[in-house]
């Protein structure tokens, strides 16, 4: 199989500039940023700001940096969605002027622009208007930007199209004018193809023709994706015949457009053809991304063959792309069905033309994880743990692995003595235990049917106690005290003595500046706050850390529901893991079946340099 080139530099400049780095100076982040190394450069940044060595660096410096980080993954993974990134952004601003350097119309105009593609009409205009009111020089942007915003809200296809036609007859035939208003007319069209808006993609058609709006490459990428993907029914033949004309008028072969053929053929079950085409991008040197390996993934899975997908996931790591979860749980998928005996894992590894390593047991037992398949993590662990004791340098045990196992034992029913049971091996192997091995057993005792186990509350009490004091983990977090309440106390019950006792914690914690809590998204923590407080969350948050217990509230202000009895606590544990948009999921759920069950989040971990190396 041939693997398409990356395109990037080269390896012999990233090793060159792996090594500028290690200094940890002004200059080498300049240098990081010059050749786009994103990974590099917040390493550096990181370090520089860590040591407060900031001072110095230009307003040019800066908005390199966050352009930079802006369209990567370091920073944010590939999970975090665009209105997360827009605010991540800001803290980059903050620190900018804390060392003294005031943003000037790049650094507006780059806020506003992320700011319009996460669609947030209000935040870009403020950030454009910062440009007037600073009194800097004027952006040519502005028009295209605010159109942009009002393409990616939603529904008002109408009204971007006129902004768009205001900017062609201003353009008077100049290139600039045409290319904003082509960018305008891109978002919106992309938009359509995101909300399978039918009816705003066939106006933006007519809307081209009218004004005589030729397409470009992005015109093009999102037509087919629309045509690929977003139609109902697909025609994927209009798809491909966009692509041959997309190449004819010379824009190329883009990964986008061939993302969006692949998805549309796998949507549609035809796998073979979805190889015809994933070869197609081989043969025409067309580089993958995480989103092409990850659908082929799932087409060698529905396939039924895991030797492919292995070969898929080598070639993976062979182009230097960064595995994500979600690539994981293909890869897992594709091989749980013929993952039997202990060996069975080896031979697989072998026919694919790879070798046995770390990282690919790793990434079969996180993958494992992710479909809730508890009985081969388990499998791949013990045949790991042969190799550990074979050759522990080359196959280290640590906690991340006994982790990714706590977390898909938790995620199951009746399992938690083989939890407990794999606690007390880490434990021998003078392995410490993190936060996170406390939340994924304790989340495990307080899921639904676990919770009618007798003895749960004094088990997640004893992990409680020896996190405190045999692991000492120096924080402790708001999903944690969630938890906590959620295994002694629900919303819609009087306020226990159990609950009582975590918020009297939770309070000395809080008051010490050894806990983090955000009740506005852990939906537990702020039921228990507006119990306290008699229905003023922020007047219980005071009485908490206060400690008086006398003053507390006691009566619940949630009614307990009506289908609670048939559905269990899976309510319970919406609201412990946060926010409506969970809740009506879990409701919808409940409805359908009473075995539906929401996923605990889990901080994604990059092994991307692992990855490279065992490539």
């Amino acid at each position: 199989m041939q693997v398409a080139p990356r395109p990037r530099y080269s390896n012999e400049l990233r090793d060159r500039d792996s090594a500028m780095v290690k200094d940890y100076t002004q200059d080498a982040l300049r240098r990081a940023l010059r050749v786009g190394n994103a990974k590099e450069a917040h390493t550096a940044y990181q370090y520089l700001q860590r040591s407060r060595q900031l001072q110095g660096m230009t307003v040019n410096d800066w908005n390199l940096l966050i352009r930079l980080l802006r369209r990567s993954h370091v920073v944010w993974g590939r999970a975090a969605d665009r209105k997360s990134k827009a605010l991540g952004l800001m803290k980059y601003v903050d620190e900018m002027k804390a060392n003294g350097v005031e943003p000037d119309t790049s650094t507006y105009v780059t806020l506003a622009s992320t700011w319009a593609n996460a669609g947030d009409v209000e935040r870009t205009k403020f950030f454009l208007e910062e440009i007037e009111r600073n009194g800097l020089p004027p952006s040519r942007v502005s028009a295209v930007l605010l159109a942009t915003a009002k393409a990616w809200q939603g529904d008002n296809v109408e009204e971007v199209l006129k902004e768009v036609e205001i900017m062609l007859k201003g353009a008077s035939g100049g290139i600039e004018g045409i290319g904003h208003a082509m960018g305008a007319y891109n978002s919106v069209l992309q938009s359509c193809a995101n909300r399978k808006d039918a009816e705003g993609y066939k106006r933006c058609l007519e809307f081209a023709n009218t004004f005589d709006l030729k397409p470009d490459g992005a015109t093009f990428d999102s037509m087919i994706n629309f045509e690929a993907v977003a139609r109902q029914p697909a025609n994927l033949e209009e798809a491909k015949r966009l692509l041959q004309q997309k190449v004819r008028l010379g824009y190329g072969r883009t990964t986008r457009a061939y993302n969006s053929l692949l998805q549309g053929n796998i949507m549609q079950g035809q796998h073979d053809e979805a190889l015809k085409i994933f070869e197609e991008m081989e043969k025409n040197n067309v580089p993958a991304n995480f989103g092409t390996y990850n659908i082929m993934l799932f087409a060698y899975d529905r396939l039924d063959d895991p030797a492919a997908a292995l070969r898929i996931y080598l070639a993976m790591l062979v182009a230097h792309v960064s595995p994500t979860r979600s690539t994981h749980k293909g890869l897992t998928s594709a091989l749980a069905r013929h993952l039997n005996d202990p060996d069975d894992l080896k031979k697989l590894i072998t026919a694919a033309g790879g070798f046995p390593s770390k990282s690919l047991y790793r990434a079969v037992i996180e993958g494992a994880t992710e479909v809730g398949n508890a009985d081969v993590a388990l499998l791949i662990f013990n045949d790991y743990q042969r190799e550990h004791a074979g050759n522990h340098l080359r196959w280290p045990l640590n906690t991340e692995i006994y982790n990714a196992l706590f977390d898909v034992l938790g995620k199951s029913v009746g399992r938690m003595g083989e939890a407990e049971g794999l606690l007390k091996d880490m434990e021998m192997r003078g392995l410490k235990p993190n936060l996170y091995t406390f939340h994924s057993i304790i989340t495990g005792y307080t899921i639904r049917r676990n919770r009618d186990v007798p003895g749960h509350k004094e088990a997640v009490r004893r992990l409680f106690e020896k996190t405190r004091e045999t692991w000492q983990l120096p924080r402790m977090n708001g999903y944690s005290y969630s938890r906590l309440l959620l295994s002694v106390w629900l919303p819609w019950e009087r306020l226990n003595d159990e609950a009582i006792e975590y918020l009297k914690d939770l309070g000395q914690q809080l008051k010490m500046g050894r806990a983090t809590i955000f009740p506005e998204k852990e939906m537990m923590n702020a039921a228990a706050l507006k119990v306290v407080g008699n229905g003023d969350i922020e007047l219980g948050l005071e009485r908490i850390k206060e400690g008086d217990v006398e003053n507390w509230g006691r009566e619940p202000f949630e009614t307990k529901p009506e289908w609670y009895d048939a559905a269990g606590s899976q309510r319970a544990e919406a609201v412990s893991e946060g926010g409506a948009e969970k809740l009506e999921t879990v409701l919808e759920g409940v409805v359908k079946t009473e075995q539906s069950k929401t996923e605990e989040s889990k901080t994604e971990e990059s092994k991307t340099e692992e990855s490279k190396t065992e490539a």
